[in-house]
């Protein structure tokens, strides 16, 4: 979702002289009033497609064009990515062509809460428009006047009331939507599982399927990738990812380490990628130079139903990186061929980024072993999961309140019949004002107001959630869940699915752990006052 936080640069003599100075930091492919910006100084790998830093300004009005190419780059300054701004650009089209059609042409210092109260009427019946892209056409306009309200042609104060009419339920943002079935899984394992179809795809599923990762993270993975690890006698690969945060343009990559057992599943995962090592370093004195030393190489870029089809016809024969857009046409390719159904009986349209929604789950094969470790760059310890979980009592908890309470400390922030404990008043009344906007499904509310945009798994083990105190039987529920699946796996022996349920069971007992800490801290202040 789009952030809705105002950017605090006002106008000030000299800022679109700053501007287009700072404009000339992200590019050295486009002018400032080209119709297509191409941000080529912030393409953070070869893996990543030149689409992905492209921002087109053609379909907004001529007479708008630089106000909004202005308030692009203020956004991006502010630490906004591309591909938000792209989105940006196409929400304010749509409503700017709007004002020139039922306003004529006017000027936005004309803008007024009449003409804005029209373009809500004009959207509110359309059936052909989703509802999460009026929520972001809508944000985007509101963020445009907000940000741009000091600058000299606009509106005195912004014509755009507080708030998002088209703000979505969270029925409308149900994670279970994204999942890919089951039936449709076992399709393309065994798709996938047949040789025919070229080692690099092979690959990018298999990985997509078994470890959580974004496609771009895939086709950024670097080909000095595997090093080797022991633990407790068992042999294993690190397999190294590059981890981009989405929502910033920051060009160092963060690392995943993925540990794989060389067994079972892993080693079927570690042999491909092994291969594949070998057929990139072949490759690597026919490439140009911005794409050598990466993973993802593929010999020629061959239609997959003429390969299937034994055919000799190529598209390309020169080798090239794999891009997303590459990746995301030769799987839909693949679920063509290979006549992928769904659930519904019709063709399959695969969405890749949903495997990474059915990795965080419980979709690890026997064999792996998933450890993501956060922060480590540089290190070369390993954090392993641990295959059992103590369950922390009242007791022990209402001792660390108390000795949390002598030393005059806070504790968690914790959701609680409508308001949030332990935190400032000028930050609650900003969650609060719009608690859907933040909100986190079952989980809470995420009080990181710039909108980071991450997935379920990791919102459990991050700082800014903000738990739900009535949501402690749901808590307690999937914890129960998560140690039930301990059990079961130790049990079968299958220690990598072990370890996950016991992660996951971890996650939800440390927010239990939260809420009751930060709930005896409160009840001991009202006992002591």
């Amino acid at each position: 979702m789009l952030t809705d936080v105002a950017i605090a640069d006002e106008y000030t003599e000299g800022i679109e002289t700053e501007l287009k100075d700072y404009f000339q930091t992200l590019t050295s492919a486009s002018a400032f009033t080209d119709t297509i910006w191409f941000l080529d100084k912030l393409k953070r790998s070869a893996g990543h497609s030149d689409g992905n830093y492209k921002i087109y300004f053609a379909s907004i009005p001529a007479m708008y064009r630089d106000v909004v190419r202005f308030w692009v780059l203020l956004r991006l300054r502010n630490g906004g990515a591309v591909s938000t701004q792209s989105s940006n650009v196409v929400s304010m089209a749509n409503c700017l062509k709007f004002f020139i059609k039922e306003v004529g042409a006017p000027d936005l210092s004309e803008i007024n809460r009449l003409v804005i109260e029209a373009y809500e009427d004009y959207l509110l019946p359309r059936r052909d428009i989703s509802k999460s892209s009026k929520e972001c056409w809508w944000s985007a306009v509101n963020n445009f006047f907000k940000d741009m309200q000091t600058w000299p042609y606009m509106p005195d104060a912004t014509p755009v009331a507080p708030g998002n009419p088209f703000s979505r339920t969270e029925l409308d943002r149900k994670h279970s939507q994204r999942l890919v079935p089951e039936m449709v899984l076992e399709q393309l394992d065994l798709a996938y599982r047949d040789e025919r179809v070229p080692l690099e795809d092979r690959l990018c599923y298999w990985i997509l399927r078994s470890i959580p990762s974004r496609v771009g993270e895939l086709c950024s993975i670097r080909l000095k990738c595997l090093r080797p690890y022991v633990f407790n006698g068992r042999k294993g690969f690190i397999l190294t990812v590059p981890d981009y945060k989405q929502a910033a343009n920051q060009h160092k990559a963060r690392k995943k380490l993925i540990h794989i057992l060389d067994e079972g599943h892993g080693k079927f995962l570690l042999d491909m990628v092994r291969a594949q090592q070998k057929v990139a370093k072949e490759l690597q004195d026919v490439l140009p130079e911005s794409d050598k030393g990466y993973l993802m190489i593929s010999p020629h870029n061959r239609m997959i139903n003429a390969i299937l089809a034994g055919s000799d016809q190529d598209r390309k024969l020169a080798p090239f990186i794999l891009t997303g857009p590459t990746v995301r046409r030769r799987m839909k390719q693949m679920t063509e061929h290979f006549k992928v159904i769904g659930t519904d009986g019709k063709s399959y349209d695969l969405i890749t980024h949903c495997f990474r929604h059915n990795g965080i789950t419980e979709r690890l094969y026997e064999g792996f072993t998933f450890v993501e470790i956060r922060d480590m760059s540089g290190h070369h310890g390993t954090q392993m999961l641990t295959t059992s979980y103590v369950h922390v009592k009242d007791e022990e908890i209402k001792a660390r309140a108390k000795e949390r309470r002598e030393r005059g400390e806070q504790g968690p922030p914790v959701l609680f019949r409508g308001r949030i404990m332990n935190m400032s008043t000028e930050k609650e009344e900003q969650l609060l004002k719009t608690p859907r906007a933040y909100r986190i499904g079952n989980l809470g509310i995420c009080s990181d107001v710039t909108s980071c945009g991450s997935d379920l798994f990791e919102c459990l083990d991050c700082e800014y959630l903000v738990p739900d105190a009535d949501n402690e039987d749901y808590y307690a529920a999937e914890y129960g869940k998560w140690a039930d699946r301990i059990v079961k796996h130790t049990k079968s022996g299958n220690r990598s699915l072990a370890e996950q349920a016991s992660y996951m069971a971890q996650q939800y007992e440390k927010l239990l752990d939260r809420i009751r800490l930060s709930l005896f801290m409160q009840a001991g202040e009202a006992t002591s006052g």
